[in-house]
């Protein structure tokens, strides 16, 4: 049943693909460096952000964070709480784990 607001597909429709950049590009990419040997995805997150530890977090690998498996909150709104980009990533690099 299409709903009185609903317009057909055209081939110039346009969507909002915001949420496909973390599977699409982040991983395409990880596994391309993979490929050329700059990366394992066995890799402790801190050997390549050295501030990513405390708190149980020497242990997460690259593919933990790749298949969700990390014990990282699913979701947190930082956009909205933090006035730039160093304090986002200051934030990022100190979130507790919610499941160790």
């Amino acid at each position: 049943m299409q709903s009185e607001n609903s317009r057909p597909l055209l081939l110039d429709t346009i969507f909002d693909v915001a949420s496909l950049t973390k599977p699409v590009v982040t991983a395409t990419l990880l596994l391309i460096m993979q490929e050329e040997g700059s990366l394992k995805l066995g890799d402790p997150v801190h050997f390549h952000l050295p501030e990513f530890t405390g708190r149980g977090k020497k242990r997460i690998t690259l593919r933990h964070l790749l298949t969700h498996v990390s014990g990282l909150p699913t979701w947190k709104n930082l956009y909205e709480s933090f006035k730039n980009p160093e304090e986002v990533h200051t934030r990022l690099m100190n979130i507790p784990l919610e499941k160790k």
